[in-house]
């Protein structure tokens, strides 16, 4: 039996703020960026192309990554290969520059956000957010990603995220 964490609030902007109406300021920090994937009214077909399109995007660079099924969608994770910096106008930056290379993947970038973590349930779905390899993703079909989904995959070890040049 596993005690499975619930969703917790991750924030994908780090905000240090200085006054009550929450600016974001010149603290933001940002490592990693966070790409969802989202099978919206349940047709995972468009979030399928869109991150099949992603993985293409980032193996032909050979970026390291994290992949997970997200019980109705897709998270992909990749080191900051756009070099962002800390701004005041870094989620507009982000947000633009996500559009252009990721056309598919949801609009997120703002304050903070709710990420589900790994190897919990979307209730929505009854499926697992699960860990994922390339080769699932390229050559399989969104019924054999359902199938894993069905239960946690606590052997799954994903590769840690590495420093790469910049895009």
């Amino acid at each position: 039996d596993h005690t499975l964490l619930p969703s917790l609030p991750i924030p994908l902007l780090i905000v240090e703020s200085t006054s009550a109406s929450a600016k974001i300021d010149s603290s933001v920090i940002r490592d990693r960026i966070f790409l969802d994937f989202d099978a919206h009214e349940d047709n995972l077909d468009m979030a399928w192309r869109g991150v099949k399109q992603g993985v293409e995007l980032i193996i032909n660079k050979d970026y390291s990554h994290t992949l997970f099924f997200s019980g109705r969608g897709f998270h992909f994770c990749i080191p900051n290969v756009f070099d962002f910096k800390s701004s005041n106008d870094l989620p507009e930056e982000v947000k633009a520059t996500i559009s252009r290379y990721f056309p598919e993947a949801d609009n997120i970038y703002d304050g903070a956000r709710l990420i589900r973590v790994g190897q919990t349930m979307n209730e929505k779905s009854n499926l697992y957010k699960v860990p994922l390899l390339i080769g699932e993703v390229m050559s399989g079909t969104p019924e054999e990603i359902h199938k894993i989904a069905e239960a946690p995959r606590l052997d799954f070890r994903p590769i840690p995220l590495l420093e790469p040049e910049p895009i």
